[in-house]
Order: C-alpha cells, then sequence, then structure tokens
C-alpha cells in the first residue's frame, strides 16, 4: 500500500497545482489578491493535497475566498474553485 501511495504522490500532487491555476484562471478579478492567494498545501506526505485560497481584505484576519465562491445575502457567487475541481473531474 505504502509504494502505491508513493507512486502516486507526484501524480497528486500535480493534478491539485493544475486544479488550483484553474481555479487562479476562473476567479474574478478586483485587485487580483484572491488569485494571488490559490496555493496547494500538503496535508499528508505525497497523498493528500489542499487547495488554499485564503486572501484576507485589508485591516481584516479572515478570508474572503469563500464569500466569493460561493455568495452572500448581498452578492451573487462567484464560482471559480468548484468548476476547477468539477473540470479535472471530467464533469463540466
Amino acid at each position: 500500500m505504502e509504494m502505491v501511495k508513493k507512486k502516486g504522490g507526484p501524480a497528486v500532487k500535480a493534478k491539485a497545482e493544475k486544479v488550483c491555476q484553474v481555479a487562479k484562471d476562473n476567479a474574478p478579478v478586483d485587485t487580483g489578491a484572491l488569485q494571488e492567494s490559490g496555493h496547494v498545501v500538503e496535508k499528508e506526505k505525497d497523498v493528500v493535497y489542499q487547495i488554499v485560497f485564503d486572501a484576507k481584505s485589508e485591516g481584516s484576519s479572515d478570508s474572503y475566498a469563500r464569500w466569493v465562491e460561493e455568495g452572500t445575502s448581498k452578492m451573487d457567487a462567484q464560482p471559480y474553485l468548484r468548476p476547477a475541481v468539477l473540470a479535472a473531474k471530467g464533469k463540466d
């Protein structure tokens, strides 16, 4: 089992990097902070990777990336990450 994980590691990371790049390309641009904040974090060595968008408004410690993706009562959703994930799964 461990050998499978090791062999899959680079492929899994490459897929995560590609999905992250597509999400960055999909992200709406105002200041560019949302696009720039996208990155891949290794959560479990060579097995689990997380795509993170953590842009914050000036003076805030909270990321607004989720609210752009999902929308709010005052703002329509502007999905960028979900479409990238679905495209990678072949479910455009």
